[in-house]
């Protein structure tokens, strides 16, 4: 076939920019080098010290982009050198550069693991916005294997610190990323959002590698929305900035975008043009994912000119390369190094909360002893007071029986004398006494405070376990939860994930409540992140069946009697997104399920609409999450959910509140009355109502009810 005119001026034009780019290319080679040589020089003068360690460093930094192989070398020498001198700066720097390249070359899992390991030494160092980065960097590994909530609840750690440092570059860059989980999601008008309001800052900061993200990501958009003008200006202006930067990566990137938007305007010879220059820049910088890309766009594009033998070959590469990137183990390790993470972290809080509770008995009953000691040691004296005082009683008689009528006088004088005497040393003594009492009242009063302000902090290491607002947000749109602890801290708990497309919510009562059925609750949400972190997604009922598996060996119960009998009782759901297929297991807990004015049934003949609420209840298993006589397999029910139905989620601490005229518990079947008549309300209106009922139930009466247990209500609004 031959190539007409605009072929031809094409193809010229291509031809020139590339003769310019080597020119310019060959003169910033020769500057590089230059610097390369210049940094060799250095290394082989200078001592095995700290500048070797930062020579090092910054020579992997020359090859970072076009030569990554050489710059794991020079990293890798860099990190031998610095854990060999102790400098753990350096340390945490390399494992997170090399984080870096190992994320660029496809290589998931030895990311991840660098990653969490430079967490660790700057979490150690208290290098706040250093953790925001690498937290950062672990979201950008979950997203690309397409765990996006694991990948949100990292971007949110991360923006939380960014915004307490003022680090604008830094909350851009997060905006950016989660944008990109959006649009991964198909959810384009919030991608769009968090895109323009990272472009936003990154231009206010003159961010050139920032802005140039920004660019490529918004083309992206606008390709996926078929709005093809937009899509190549955004892609070129976002090339333009990456040459500028110097960024390979990013270059080859754009490449692709352009060519495949190219393909999908059925200009295919654009497309191979574009796509080969892509290909041979991820073939000098060794990333795999980027010449993965580059030979999907080749395969597309010779198969639409009918080149299919072409074609064919591109796409055996292109599976060549998806197998070596993407592979089951390396997802598996991924999930394993996470949750290896966060039970780290639960298990070190949690140690350190038993040691202070330790401690602050043992300073307890010192203290106790002292008060008794004193207390004994007053009593002492009085007595002590009293003999003396019927001693001096029984000499004065005998003096006044004895002493000679002349000097009966002068006797009363010695005798008053000596009275003053004695009182004022026993006002002396009772008021040393009293100081002592005063001074270990004070003693009791602080060590009280220390173990209010000991319970506070297990109250904020239990509130940044459960799962965050944020986090709630982004996966429930439409819910509320009333969590009302008894105690400062609570035994109940809930919980939620997303796991395969399945939404996992689940609210459990522990055994106890304050501070040992908080410890239960810690256990808990920590067990089941590990097993929903370790496997695939399985029905609820092996959920129930494995965390109970968790808790028996974690607790060491064995089921002889006597024994405490310590677990929990809980209600799980996991809701499919596409189908709103709901699964449901429980142990000793229900969940209800209202179907209100506005949802509606398909059936095969017509379209059905409720006209009053009705309440469904799906029961749990008679058996808690724990030792027990019983001891069989949780059962797993199912029910099919529509639009407008209400899920209520729930401990029995509202049911069981005292309350009311005659001070009996307010019961099961007022609270599903009350739920079938706000159901169809907004869910911000339900929490109102629901916490405003039971605070009248407990105080409207002449007698004022305490709280008898810890409360909890959980509702979704499909």
């Amino acid at each position: 076939m031959k190539p007409n005119i605009k072929q031809y001026i094409l193809l010229n034009f291509i031809l020139l920019f590339l003769c310019v780019s080597a020119v310019g290319q060959s003169e910033n080679e020769s500057n590089i080098n230059r610097e390369r040589d210049s940094l060799l020089n250095l290394i082989k003068k200078s001592k095995p010290d700290t500048n070797r360690v930062k020579h090092f460093i910054a020579l992997g930094s020359q090859y970072f982009y076009n030569t990554p192989d050489s710059a794991l070398s020079y990293f890798q020498k860099a990190l031998e050198l610095s854990s060999k001198l102790k400098i753990n700066k350096f340390i945490a720097r390399c494992y997170n550069i090399t984080g870096n390249l190992n994320s660029q070359q496809g290589n998931f899992d030895k990311a991840m693991d660098c990653y969490l390991k430079a967490v660790k030494i700057y979490e150690a160092l208290n290098d706040r916005k250093k953790v925001a980065m690498c937290y950062n960097n672990v979201g950008l590994v979950q997203s690309e294997q397409g765990e996006f909530g694991k990948a949100i609840e990292y971007y949110l750690k991360a923006l939380k610190i960014f915004e307490k440092i003022k680090d604008k570059k830094g909350i851009s860059l997060i905006y950016n990323n989660i944008g990109i989980v959006y649009w991964n999601k198909k959810i384009y008008n919030y991608a769009l959002e968090f895109y323009q309001k990272s472009l936003k800052i990154d231009i206010e900061l003159g961010n050139i590698k920032g802005m140039a993200d920004g660019y490529n990501n918004i083309g992206l958009l606008y390709s996926e929305q078929l709005n093809d003008k937009k899509a190549i200006d955004f892609y070129f202006k976002a090339l333009k900035l990456y040459e500028e930067y110097g960024d390979l990566y990013g270059i080859a990137g754009v490449y692709q975008n352009i060519s495949a938007l190219y393909v999908i305007q059925k200009q295919y010879e654009k497309g191979v043009l574009f796509s080969l220059k892509g290909l041979k820049i991820a073939e000098n910088i060794g990333s795999l994912p980027m010449q993965k890309l580059a030979y999907e766009n080749l395969s597309k594009a010779n198969d639409s000119l009918r080149n299919y033998k072409k074609a064919f070959e591109y796409l055996k590469e292109q599976s060549t390369f998806k197998d070596s990137i993407y592979n089951i183990e390396s997802s598996k390790q991924i999930k394993t190094l996470d949750a290896r993470y966060q039970n780290e972290k639960k298990e070190k809080e949690i140690a350190l909360l038993n040691k202070d509770k330790e401690l602050q008995n043992i300073e307890v009953k010192r203290q106790k002893m002292q008060i008794y000691g004193l207390i004994f040691g007053f009593a002492l004296m009085l007595a002590l007071a009293f003999v003396s005082y019927r001693s001096f009683r029984q000499k004065k008689k005998a003096n006044i029986a004895l002493a000679e009528q002349k000097f009966i006088i002068e006797e009363k004088n010695a005798e008053l004398n000596q009275q003053n005497e004695e009182i004022s040393a026993q006002r002396d003594e009772i008021e040393a006494q009293r100081d002592i009492v005063t001074s270990q009242k004070n003693h009791v009063e602080e060590i009280h405070s220390k173990l209010t302000a000991s319970i506070r902090y297990a109250e904020r290491i239990q509130h940044a376990v459960l799962p965050s607002e944020e986090l709630f947000k982004m996966l429930l749109a439409n819910y509320f939860i009333l969590y009302k602890p008894k105690d400062v801290v609570s035994g109940d708990f809930y919980w939620t994930t997303i796991k395969k497309n399945k939404l996992l919510v689940a609210i459990a009562d522990c055994t106890g409540h304050g501070v040992p059925g908080a410890f239960m609750s810690m256990l808990g949400i920590s067990f089941l992140n590990e097993i929903t972190a370790q496997s695939e997604f399985i029905s609820t009922s092996n959920i129930l069946n494995l965390l109970r598996d968790y808790i028996i060996k974690s607790l060491q119960q064995q089921g002889i009697s006597g024994e405490q009998k310590d677990g929990m009782d809980i209600s799980l759901i996991a809701i499919d997104l596409e189908t709103y297929n709901l699964q449901f297991s429980g142990a000793n807990n229900p969940i209800y399920i209202v179907k209100g004015l506005n949802s509606k049934e398909q059936n095969a003949d017509s379209d059905f609409e409720n006209t009053n609420p009705k309440l469904y209840e799906l029961k749990g298993d008679k058996m808690p999450v724990a030792i027990h006589i019983t001891m069989d397999d949780f059962s797993n029910q199912e029910m099919q959910l529509h639009e407008g139905d209400t899920i209520y989620l729930f401990t029995d601490g509202y049911a069981d509140q005292f309350g009311g005229n005659k001070g009996k518990k307010f019961m099961y079947s007022k609270f599903k009355e009350l739920l079938v008549s706000i159901s169809d309300m907004p869910m911000d209106n339900q929490k109102t109502i629901l916490d405003n009922n039971i605070y009248n139930w407990m105080n409207d009466s002449e007698i004022k009810y305490e709280q008898t247990d810890d409360i909890t209500v959980l509702g979704i609004k499909i």
